[in-house]
């Protein structure tokens, strides 16, 4: 990280550096249950909006 505290591209622009997850010092933040939660949805016999629709209120859960 030290490279980027000197980059000549800081005095006229903020550079954001991301930690992506399960890299660096990152933690899942998934609920241990979400994955299990998925494949519920998924091994229903239902149209690909409806999988997609119940995914996204499991994550929003």
């Amino acid at each position: 990280m030290g490279y980027w505290l000197q980059h000549p591209l800081r005095s006229d622009h903020d550079i954001i550096l991301l930690d992506t997850r399960g890299t660096g010092f990152s933690e899942p933040r998934l609920c241990p249950d979400f994955g299990q939660s998925i494949l519920q949805v998924l091994a229903k016999d239902q149209s690909a909006e409806q999988d997609e629709l119940e995914k996204a209120q499991l994550a929003m859960a």
